[in-house]
């Protein structure tokens, strides 16, 4: 084999074993050719080292999956420095005898909710549950900025609130972003008017695996329409 050739195989295939210098330093080249030097051969031994590729860099930790556990009807927006996860299915069945809990993923507070996101009932002072009392609570809702009542019925069986305004924090969401504001009376329940206010959107910032805080706006919010009705709260909280 002549020399050149001999020292470009030297060079490739010492790159995949490290036995293959001296091997082929003592097999590829001829008994003519003169020894290489040290200071010559110790670099072009180190070439394969250098001329291998670097290796690719660790993929970065994954950011935690936005969740719409508990939720339903639900739209995940990602972005660079956020995800926005907007829920439309809060609001209580048709029909249904109790108004929806709160779940973890999703900011508000509720009468069937447990914990932080519990709100008692609260006290007409109204035991007949006279048509005077939610008409009364009806006109306040629609006089809040931005309300729009999703619907307002009035039957044998029950007296139902819903309207919408928009979410106050975090700020900056768009005209979607909406809290759900719900109402309903029973009849046989001495006039007691159950409650939930509701975040539509869910904003998860990386690293927290939590949305962000409503800064307690949807509770603060109820609390001004009770506080405005002069009607009081149904005893301390119970867990159901």
């Amino acid at each position: 084999m002549r020399p050149l050739p001999a020292l470009i195989c030297l060079l490739l295939c010492s790159r995949a074993s490290p036995l293959a210098p001296s091997f082929l330093a003592s097999s590829l080249l001829p008994p003519s050719f003169p020894p290489l030097p040290p200071a010559l051969l110790s670099p072009l031994l180190a070439l394969p080292l250098l001329l291998s590729p670097p290796a690719a860099p660790a993929a970065p930790a994954a950011p935690p999956p936005a969740t719409s556990s508990g939720r339903s009807q639900c739209v995940t927006t990602p972005s660079p420095s956020k995800t926005t996860v907007l829920c439309l299915g809060g609001p209580k069945a048709p029909g249904s005898a109790s108004l929806n809990p709160v779940p973890a993923a999703e900011n508000g507070v509720s009468t069937s909710s447990k914990s932080t996101r519990y709100v008692p009932p609260w006290d007409a002072g109204d035991p007949a549950g006279r048509r005077s009392s939610w008409d009364a609570l009806s006109l306040l809702v629609r006089s809040l900025p931005s309300a729009s009542v999703i619907a307002d019925d009035v039957t044998p069986a029950y007296s139902y609130l819903h309207a919408t305004v928009p979410t106050s924090f975090p700020a900056g969401l768009g005209p979607a972003a909406l809290d759900d504001l719900e109402f309903l009376r029973r009849p046989g329940d001495g006039g007691l008017v159950l409650v939930r206010s509701s975040s539509r959107a869910s904003v998860y910032v990386y690293p927290l695996q939590q949305p962000v805080g409503d800064g307690d706006s949807n509770r603060r919010r109820l609390e001004g329409i009770r506080k405005q009705l002069n009607w009081g709260e149904a005893g301390e909280e119970s867990y159901y």
